[in-house]
């Protein structure tokens, strides 16, 4: 691809082109007014933002479509990105696994994403998720006190935005324990409404599969879902899911329809269980975990 510069950030973020179509704009010898003019899009502040952004260095980088590492979009075309901002450390080539889940979420489904984010760390399993509160924070801080880096978290804004409010915290967290903040947005982009869904879009395609820890039947993390299927992906549920409370009918109608439990496809070599002895265990809110390791 070429060089990034104003001209190639701003025909990459027309979404409403195919990839391919960015693609060959950039390398073509349209002056960047023409395609403002003909494609009706001007993206030149957000240029100058991503610019500045890199300016600034440290880890961040900019994947682009075609990249290793950047998502397959099973077949769509448009309204996909062409670039994902990045800080932090890229993970390695390996099983990736999408996990979401409500923000509403019961007190079993927040320890539940604990121990899974942590279980899929040790494992050397590459989480994704978002980075909301509830569960998908849960998982966030079970991923960190995995230590073994190879986690993603993908933002409905702006990487410079500080969105949910204790992101300003975790961000740092992210990046010191490993992991990776990506986003599709320029740097100040705030959260908007309609991000969401594009943000979804992006989590579904970045995992080989996709867990839903908890998730009513309209929520975001049932979206996720429907997204992961479209694309080709199998959706499991874990035993924090099913139930009648509002938090968990939506992962109870995705097990009625079909979809495994996690117990039963994902049997981790490492484990981490509940433990009253709090010498040596990880602390998530009241409770203590120990990890326990294949002899």
């Amino acid at each position: 691809m070429a060089d990034i510069n104003p001209r190639t950030i701003e025909i990459g973020l027309a979404d409403y082109l195919t990839p391919d179509k960015r693609r060959s704009l950039m390398l073509s010898d349209m002056s960047i007014e023409d395609f403002r003019r003909i494609f009706k899009c001007n993206h030149e502040q957000e240029a100058k933002q991503i610019l500045y952004w890199l300016d600034k260095g440290g880890t961040r980088k900019v994947l682009s479509y075609g990249m290793r590492g950047f998502p397959d979009f099973g077949g769509l075309e448009k309204n996909i990105p062409y670039f994902l901002f990045t800080e932090g450390k890229i993970p390695e080539e390996g099983i990736r696994m999408t996990a979401v889940g409500t923000r509403r979420t019961d007190l079993e489904g927040l320890h539940g994403a604990f121990r899974l984010g942590m279980e899929l760390n040790l494992n050397g399993i590459t989480l994704i998720t978002g980075n909301a509160e509830g569960c998908d924070q849960a998982l966030i801080y079970g991923a960190i006190r995995g230590g073994c880096g190879n986690f993603i978290t993908v933002l409905p804004c702006g990487n410079e935005v500080h969105y949910p409010y204790n992101m300003r915290y975790l961000r740092d967290k992210i990046i010191d324990t490993g992991g990776l903040i990506a986003s599709p947005f320029a740097p100040l982009t705030p959260p908007l409404k309609y991000n969401f869904p594009y943000r979804n879009q992006i989590l579904a395609a970045m995992g080989h599969f996709c867990i839903v820890v908890q998730a009513p039947i309209r929520s975001g993390a049932m979206i996720t879902a429907d997204l992961a299927v479209q694309m080709g992906k199998d959706i499991m549920v874990p035993d924090c899911g099913l139930g009648n409370s509002v938090s968990r009918r939506g992962t109870q109608r995705l097990h009625d329809d079909g979809c495994p439990l996690l117990d039963d496809v994902f049997l981790p070599q490492v484990r981490v269980r509940e433990t009253k002895d709090d010498k040596n265990a990880v602390r998530f809110g009241n409770a203590y975990y120990e990890i326990i390791r294949p002899v």
